[in-house]
């Protein structure tokens, strides 16, 4: 937090005060013993500094003579502390174990100080007398989700065109448009047009448009090439990027998004809803805001981007305004998306004369050459309505960096025109040809040189850097780069700054220089794209020195102090190498020797420097900003293994594990199982060539195990990966506390607490392999891990680390009472999730997750132990959850699913109706947003079925039956057969054809019902579940020894009702309901057997469970119509007039309670009430 508040820049006469807390701060981490009290010490001083920073910042506090006072006495008792406590950690542990306790009343003295300290300046200041976290909690959590919006793309580049935009030429297409963003029910608009007809000039101007008005969602301009665009997901998270920097509200709403961002699985269609969607129909605009693609022919998978917002429904809020050449793939999928249409044409000749007139009235003419109406005229004819042609001829004539006039340059473009008849398709071409030869006729060669580098290079660099890399002379370079402004059409923000081509030119121009087939006169300015890369990868490499001269005397051998040119060469000689060849389109075995070819002058000077870059870009992948640097070191890996190969050499083993990294980061964005495969490729190879104990080994056995992990969660996981992730942490763990190891670990501040994250990994992963083996050591060994980590990570600064670390343990507790039953794991693990909550107030991000994790161990243990409190608290924690977790949310139908689960219960005990239907619109919401495709589909549906058929026992309203019975099954046939909750839905769906069977009489029902539930309990895990599973199969056995009278069927019901109610001990909620079952079953048996004990038995179970019945419990009907009976049996038996009576007493409370529970009803009880009145008059027993 401290660190946090230093970086919201304080006022400056705070700053002394935030300094030295930070400085306490250092002394807990370092100090070794009496670590809580030092640090409930800097607890107490970083809050109230913070405080202070905040409350002045916020509040536009002026130092005064008074505040300057109390400050500066504050900052002196502080300083004082600091220092004693400095003192205190730098003690040695000899040392303090001499003192013995002597630290610990020090601190408790410094405590007292402190808060005397505080309580003074308050006094004094009148500032901060009731203050609390809250306000620092809001700003922290927005600079946390700040945090992760940074860490998401960036757009790399969007300056606009230069202010060359005239709406009067392309006023229709502008009132299409703006009749679109307001009225139009599409949420598409297609422009398209040829090369230079202005798609991308009125992009460009709707952008500022947009922007000024404040409807624009967020922009993308693709180019051609371009690696980051390749990449869709990268794209759709730097549109969310953008969405956040222009709509700050959406900022929690995009942090979450990215947090969830592990679930990397998914359909590109879910990454649209999820981050740009969502986010924005959450702001709840009342208009509309767009979002801008321009160039989508540009983008190499612009067929799956398009196929993807085919898949999506709901664009409420959202309007996408996308522009391309008319390509068939992309017509036909615009078809799909019912997008409206606007055609571009070429300009009427009125127009195109307006655009010059307009142009050049902007210009300055010198001696008053004014172009007279018909050389406008004969301009705009030579444009032949291309807009590209205007805008270029424009920029030409007003070029500063040319010798002649702007009317000389006029009058040469119209003198070229006229010179030959020009068709159409060549109108571009002979404006490039002629504009290039006049700014570089006499200097061609220089202009090859340069541009073929700016063709190709790949990011932006000053001149200087540029020229250095490229080995071309400064001053030439840039004034070729000057003069080419005349042919640039997007502003660059320093012209100083070489741009990528794509960057600075028009499509039309680039294919004009690298199409050989449009230089049909010369082919002096014609360039090939894979001769550039190759003279480029030569050059370059000539301007490296020996690596041994890169760095000075004892500096570090890292990237960043490499020079700039030298940064450039070494990260991207791979990439011209291998591209050189690609575009040559060789069949493979001549494209490997020409590689090879290449590749052999260059890799001796290149090699040593692979790893400095490999090292580099493995850091970033770790680092804040690793979305920006994935597509790079997965490039730069890529290609240098190419060469690597054509060379016949090995990559450098040293590298391997950064390659890996490079493919799991891949993977974990777009989901590709290629990349995941590589990935564990990459890091066995490190570990089979480093087989010696070191931190790089431990490092990628933790990599590998991360991978292997992920690996097993994939619908192609295998035992194998679980049990090799397992070792491999188990390796890395025992590596990273290795004395030595442990020492390089503590001095890397990234991976500081990389041992006990490693320690959670192999518990969490240990805690997986429990759930699939039932073996409890596992379970054990992952609580002892758990314990230890959380023990460890509260040594440590890192907050985060210890509540999953929390977190970890808490699941793991939570899953070793759901085996062994023991009511002391349940409560350890809901204390646990409460002290994460207690650091995660309103406005947390991470306070929903926990939040529904402590719910759901809340309703565990009411469904343990009864305590309704526990169940009130559950249903409050889960609609705060759900109303962080608006629709589309990827986790809001498993939260409508808690809610839903927990208002049964509630129903249950008290009754309520309106709980119960609560409840099913719950669950029917939650059905709603899981399609039939989706792996938690099937228990939606089986939760829904739940709804109607706990409403049908109440009510007994057939339809609610049907319902039932119809989720129910849609749930079965959806769940694979060896799914782990398979036995839960199969016997579901055997109590609803159970009651079926009970309202209509088809044997076939029953038959159905007990193959089902005799297979459920074939399936069930031993554990809590097995409880009802015996309990629901000995009821339908019941019903069926009721139609057979086989007393084995009867036997086994009592033995099965016996062992459930063991598994319900007396703290249980549902303990009533087996007791009242089983007292029925002993009762059945009694009527066969006439033994007195099952009689006897059954009245004694029957009392127990009514005991623990309320009066508005929704069972309580059946058990007073079951004990009735018991009653009138033993009357029968014994002639006792007293059982008769409280038998009429039972039926004369059940007439005034609901008997929709009770098998025939309110006549039911009517005629049973009646038989057992005629039973008290008759003269049987004497009065």
């Amino acid at each position: 937090m401290i660190r946090d508040g230093c970086d919201l820049v304080p006022p400056a006469f705070v700053k002394p005060a935030v300094n030295l807390a930070c400085g306490l701060l250092k002394a807990v981490k370092k100090t070794r013993t009496n670590y809580e009290d030092m640090q409930d010490l800097s607890g107490i001083a970083s809050e109230f500094v913070l405080s202070i920073a905040i409350f002045c910042r916020e509040h536009h506090i002026q130092l005064t003579k008074g505040l300057d006072s109390a400050l500066s006495n504050f900052t002196s008792v502080l300083r004082g502390i600091v220092e004693k406590c400095i003192l205190l950690a730098d003690t040695s542990l000899v040392s303090r174990f001499l003192q013995q306790g002597r630290d610990s009343d020090t601190l408790i003295k410094l405590r007292a100080e402190l808060q005397q300290a505080i309580k003074e300046f308050q006094l004094k200041t009148q500032i901060l007398q009731h203050s609390d976290l809250h306000s620092i909690s809001k700003i922290i959590n927005a600079k946390l989700d700040g945090d992760v919006i940074k860490s998401l793309p960036k757009n790399p580049f969007f300056e606009g065109t230069r202010d060359d935009f005239i709406p009067e030429i392309q006023d229709d297409v502008l009132k299409q448009i703006a009749t679109w963003i307001e009225d139009s029910s599409s949420p598409f608009l297609w422009l398209c047009g040829g090369a230079g007809f202005g798609k991308s000039s009125i992009s460009h101007q709707l952008v500022y448009h947009l922007i000024d008005t404040g409807r624009l969602a967020a922009q993308m301009f693709f180019t051609r090439g371009s690696s980051m665009q390749r990449n869709l997901v990268t794209v759709i998270q730097t549109l969310a990027h953008e969405i956040a920097s222009l709509h700050p509200k959406s900022v929690p709403d995009i942090a979450n998004a990215t947090r969830q961002g592990g679930s990397s699985h998914q359909e590109l269609s879910a990454y649209i809803k999820r981050y740009l969607l969502a986010p924005v129909q959450a702001l709840k605009l009342p208009r509309s805001i767009v979002i801008v693609l321009d160039g989508l022919d540009e983008c190499e998978n612009h067929t799956v981007l398009l196929k993807a917002l085919s898949e999506l429904s709901d664009f409420s809020g959202v309007k996408i305004f996308m522009t391309g050449r008319p390509k068939p793939s992309i017509e036909n999928e615009i078809g799909v998306l019912d997008a409206e249409k606007v055609a571009l044409t070429r300009l009427s000749q009125s127009k195109t004369e307006k655009y010059f007139s307009v142009r050049f009235n902007n210009m300055s003419w010198p001696h008053n050459q004014y172009p007279s109406p018909d050389e406008i005229s004969q301009i705009a004819a030579l444009a032949g309505g291309l807009l590209i042609w205007a805008a270029t001829s424009c920029n030409f004539i007003e070029n500063d960096m040319q010798d002649d006039e702007p009317y000389q340059l006029l009058q040469n473009i119209i003198s070229a025109g006229k010179a030959r008849e020009i068709a159409s398709e060549d109108q571009l071409a002979t404006l490039y040809r002629t504009t290039l030869a006049h700014l570089f006729g006499k200097h061609i060669h220089s202009f090859r040189s340069v541009f073929q580098a700016m063709l190709v290079v790949q990011v932006p660099m000053t001149v200087e850097v540029f020229a250095k890399a490229f080995d071309l002379a400064v001053r030439p370079t840039r004034a070729i780069h000057l003069a080419l402004f005349a042919l640039q059409i997007y502003e660059s923000p320093d012209k100083e700054v070489i741009l990528p081509a794509a960057h600075r030119f028009h499509a039309s121009f680039l294919e004009y220089i690298t199409n050989k087939l449009l230089h049909t006169h010369s082919t002096q300015f014609y360039i090939n794209p894979s001769d550039a890369h190759s003279v480029i990868a030569q050059k370059c490499l000539s301007q490296i020195p020996d690596i041994d001269l890169c760095f000075r005397e004892g500096q570090t051998r890292t990237f960043r102090n490499l020079e700039k040119h030298v940064q450039y060469v070494t990260g991207y000689w791979p990439f011209h190498v291998n591209r050189s060849v690609v575009a040559r389109n060789l069949p493979p075995h001549e494209a490997h020797d020409a590689l090879s070819h290449l590749a052999r002058d260059g890799m001796p000077v290149w090699k040593p420097f692979y790893l400095i870059v490999s090292n580099h870009l493995s850091v970033a992948l770790e680092g804040p900003d690793a979305s920006n640097n994935i597509d790079k070191a997965v490039s730069f890996h890529t290609h240098s293994v190419k060469l690597f190969t054509a060379m016949g050499t090995c990559q450098t083993s040293d590298a391997l594990s950064d390659f890996g990294l490079a493919l799991w980061k891949h993977y974990e964005q777009t989901g590709l199982y290629k990349d995941l495969d590589e990935s564990i490729s990459m890091f066995s190879s490190f570990l089979d060539a480093h087989a010696t104990a070191s931190l790089q080994r431990a490092k990628a056995l933790y990599r590998l195990g991360i991978a292997l992990r992920a690996r097993f969660n994939t619908p192609y996981s295998s035992k194998v990966d679980l049990d090799s992730t397992i070792a491999a942490f188990t390796e890395a763990l025992e590596l990273f506390s290795t004395p030595g190891i442990q020492n390089d670990v503590q001095s890397d501040s990234q991976h500081g607490t990389r041992h006990i994250q490693t320690m959670s990994a192999l518990a969490s992963t240990l805690r997986i392999r429990f759930e699939e083996t039932g073996v409890a050591q596992d379970l054990d060994d992952a609580i002892s891990m758990q314990t230890r980590a959380v023990d460890m990570m509260s040594q440590t600064a890192d907050t985060l680390g210890h509540a999953i670390a929390k977190n970890g343990l808490a699941t793991c507790l939570l899953n070793r009472f759901e085996e062994t039953n023991n009511a002391h794991d349940l409560d350890r693990a809901i204390t646990l999730l409460y002290s994460i909550l207690q650091g995660r107030p309103a406005g947390h991000p991470y306070r929903p997750s926990t939040l529904n994790n402590l719910a759901f161990s809340l309703q565990r243990r009411y469904e343990h132990s009864g305590r309704i409190e526990d169940l009130d608290q559950a249903i409050t924690m889960n609609y705060e959850v759900l109303e962080s977790r608006p629709s589309p949310h990827q986790f809001r139908a498993q939260t409508l699913a808690n809610i839903a689960q927990c208002l049964r219960y509630r129903f249950e005990v008290a009754g309520s109706f309106d709980a119960l239907d609560e409840a099913i619109s719950k669950d029917s919401e939650a059905v709603t947003l899981r399609p039939s495709s989706h792996p938690y589909c099937m228990a939606s549906l089986n939760f829904l079925g739940h709804g109607f058929y706990q409403r049908f026992l109440h009510t007994g309203n057939f339809d609610d039956l049907t319902q039932a019975v119809a989720n129910f099954q849609q749930a079965v046939t959806l769940c694979p057969k060896f799914h782990r909750d398979r036995y839960h839905f199969l016997n579901d769906l055997g109590n609803s054809l159970r009651s079926r069977f009970q309202a209509k009489g088809d044997k076939t029902d029953l038959a159905d019902a007990l193959q089902l539930q005799r297979q459920s309990y074939e399936e069930c895990p031993p554990g809590n579940r097995l409880s009802a599973i015996l309990h629901d199969l000995a009821a339908t056995l019941l019903i069926h020894y009721e139609q057979t009278h086989l007393q084995e069927t009867l036997s086994e019901a009592v033995g099965l009702l016996q062992e459930a109610l063991k598994l319900r001990p007396d703290s249980n909620p549902r303990r009533s309901e087996s007791l009242a079952d089983l007292a029925k079953a002993l009762h059945c048996r009694y009527k066969k057997s006439h033994e007195r004990d099952d009689l006897n038995e059954s009245l004694s179970l029957y009392n127990e469970a009514l005991g623990l019945q309320s009066t508005t419990h929704v069972s309580r009907p059946i058990t007073i119509e079951g004990l009735a009976g018991v009653l009138y049996s033993r009357f029968e038996l014994d002639n006792s007039v007293d059982d008769l009576d409280k038998c009429i007493s039972m039926y004369e409370e059940l007439f005034t309670m609901n008997s929709s529970t009770i098998i025939g009803g309110r006549d039911a009880i009517v005629n049973g009430l009646t038989f057992v009145l005629v039973a008290r008059t008759s003269n049987l027993i004497p009065q």
